[in-house]
């Protein structure tokens, strides 16, 4: 008996020292309580400001067990404030697959949609602003049209927007210039070469004597037959027929152009006495004109730019600027004439017209060094 009783306490110490067995879930549990570790060491580095230590344990976190939650909105949240919002975008994503009744999560994510949006659009706009440029540089360098540089400048910028309005009439203009077609050289006379002879000028002679001379009843071969002089008015009408065409093509170039220029001017000219600067400064601006107002009186001239209504540049003499514009707006007398096409790509002008007329009533309203009161301006309702 008490050697069973020895046999059975051994039997029982060694069952309460053995390790015990795995459950079936045992790995993954196991794989569980690691992610939650590395997730609360994740924690403590970012309460010391490791935020690269606390992405790298996040991450180990989540390649132990893809579906822990915590670890995936921590992740999204460091990603987010470093700026990176494609990564973070995803990262709520793949949470919200986890945990689909997370609902500020999905807030979150609107934002981050929303702020992608802005970005694409902002990136968009400055890609579509350097194309207009890089056209409009081309256009000056090399004339409106002219050369297949400004027709790649301009399917560039439709490509980004198929609407944009001034790529859009600067292609019209293009179809309306390759509409018209070029007279073809004209030959200044056909030369029939025999194909037997091999002497260059023996053709010529030959051919001359039949175009020029009219067929008579003595040099008509009398074996040809009544079909000689039909041959010979073809051979007329063909002969002369290049040169039908180049003058009907010049016709139609020259109606063409007298179209366009028509179409296309704006009549305003005449003398500052009567109208002064600033009121066809106010007109251009009101009917929102693309061109070049030159001034020319009281001994100066000069140049105003306006672009869909905006002054955009302005010289005289040697100054440019704001300081050439309200030189300008000082002209009492003089002519003034407007070019309906802008002939400068400068932008020395950002402000728009009220502030520049601003800026100018301010300069006349201001006293004179002599400390006496500035002369009246005179207006067009004064002089009426």
């Amino acid at each position: 008996m008490k050697r069973r009783g020895r046999l059975a306490a051994v039997i029982l110490l060694a069952s309460l020292c053995a390790p015990p067995l795995a459950a079936p879930n045992g790995g993954a549990a196991a794989a569980q309580g690691s992610a939650e570790t590395l997730f609360i060491e994740a924690q403590k580095s970012l309460a010391r400001g490791d935020y690269d230590g606390a992405e790298t344990l996040l991450a180990e976190s989540l390649a132990r067990d893809p579906s822990f939650v915590s670890a995936i909105w921590q992740l999204a949240q460091i990603r987010e404030s470093r700026g990176d919002l494609r990564r973070a975008r995803e990262l709520l994503a793949r949470g919200l697959a986890v945990d689909p009744g997370a609902s500020w999560a999905r807030e979150r994510l609107a934002g981050i949609d929303t702020r992608l949006a802005a970005i694409e659009k902002r990136k968009r706009a400055d890609r579509l602003e350097r194309l207009v440029k890089d056209a409009r540089r081309v256009m000056a360098q090399t004339g409106p049209g002219e050369g297949d540089a400004f027709r790649a400048a301009l399917r560039s910028i439709l490509a980004e927007d198929p609407n944009h309005p001034w790529a859009l009439e600067e292609q019209r203009l293009l179809e309306e210039r390759e509409a018209v077609p070029m007279p073809p050289p004209v030959p200044a006379r056909e030369i029939a070469v025999a194909p037997s002879d091999s002497t260059p000028g023996a053709g010529l002679a030959s051919a001359e004597p039949a175009v020029a001379a009219p067929p008579s009843a003595e040099r008509r071969d009398p074996e040809a037959g009544p079909g000689r002089s039909d041959a010979a008015r073809h051979r007329l009408i063909l002969l002369h027929l290049p040169a039908m065409i180049a003058a009907l093509a010049a016709a139609v170039l020259a109606v063409g152009l007298r179209r366009r220029a028509s179409a296309r001017r704006y009549p305003l000219a005449g003398s500052i006495g009567l109208v002064p600067v600033l009121d066809a400064v106010a007109l251009l601006s009101g009917n929102r004109r693309t061109g070049l107002l030159a001034v020319a009186g009281d001994g100066v001239a000069g140049e105003i730019c306006f672009e869909t209504g905006n002054v955009v540049h302005a010289r005289c003499g040697e100054l440019s600027g704001k300081k050439a514009f309200r030189r300008l707006m000082e002209v009492r007398s003089g002519r003034f004439h407007f070019h309906n096409r802008l002939t400068t790509a400068r932008r020395t002008i950002a402000e728009p017209l009220s502030l520049l007329l601003l800026s100018t009533k301010s300069r006349e309203d201001a006293p004179a060094p002599s400390g006496g009161r500035p002369a009246p301006r005179e207006t067009a309702a004064s002089r009426r």
